[in-house]
């Protein structure tokens, strides 16, 4: 459960927060489990939901009011390393303003629509639901 602001102290962006805000009450209303959630200037993933009954996970990051930048890749790439190679996750979803940008790097331990996915935040609402349902089966 999400803690209101005043319980957490200052939040870094209502911009960034909004997409892991809506993606926490799909995967609910999907059935999935939120295993960890980190807002703001929190460190760890944005938000990490599994399926209950296969086990499946996928990490999902808000770029949303953030420039992408090579620290961003470089997170990316790092998380690719300690969970998409190491089975913790399926894939990995970056929600971002830029998904062209993202899209033409290339990522080490990540293959753009197989492990890797980008999702514009103008459509991240149509789009999340068939994507969790695709990734997490």
């Amino acid at each position: 459960m999400f803690l209101s602001d005043e319980d957490k102290g200052p939040v870094e962006s209502t911009l960034h927060d909004y997409p892991i805000y809506e993606t926490y009450a799909l995967a609910e209303s999907l059935g999935y489990r939120v295993e960890e959630h980190h807002l703001g200037g929190e460190q760890g993933p944005d938000i990490i939901i599994r399926n209950p009954i296969n086990g499946l996970g996928v990490l999902i990051e808000s770029e949303i009011g953030h420039n992408i930048t090579s620290q961003s890749y470089a997170k990316f790439e790092r998380q690719g390393r300690e969970y998409v190679k190491t089975g913790r996750v399926k894939a990995i979803v970056v929600i971002t303003e830029t998904p062209r940008r993202v899209w033409s790097k290339r990522l080490e331990n990540l293959v753009p629509r197989e492990n890797f996915y980008v999702v514009a935040g103008s459509v991240f609402k149509d789009i999340m639901p068939t994507l969790l349902v695709k990734l997490l089966g």
